[in-house]
């Protein structure tokens, strides 16, 4: 089993029907997991850097939903009306943080 499937597989035990609130928690346990042992170290995936920048700067619930409104739009309306403040200052942040590609900040599927 890979790195990613083994980290995923424990992240959703405990999640029993899957809206953007349980894929929210789901993708927090994820990164939690992956950077808790040397997965990060040995793996590194800069999309997943990205995201633990965005963990520290208190913003992922915001970006999840955001990332993942797509697929339920009338559960990103409902997390948005109760959520303006978080939103926001996602958003704010956001602006000025975005994620950064080049050749020293790059994954593809052949890297390990």
């Amino acid at each position: 089993m890979g790195v990613y499937e083994k980290n995923l597989m424990f992240s959703i035990v405990s999640e029993k029907e899957i809206d953007l609130n349980s894929l929210d928690a789901i993708r927090t346990r994820f990164l939690e997991s992956y950077y808790k042992g040397d997965d990060a170290r040995n793996y590194p995936n800069v999309l997943f850097d990205y995201e633990q920048s965005i963990v520290k700067a208190g913003h992922f619930e915001a970006y999840n939903h955001w990332l993942l409104s797509k697929g339920d739009e009338d559960g990103f309306k409902a997390w948005y009306a109760q959520n303006n403040d978080k939103w926001a200052a996602f958003f704010k942040w956001y602006t000025d943080n975005r994620l950064l590609l080049d050749d020293k900040h790059k994954f593809y599927r052949k890297q390990y």
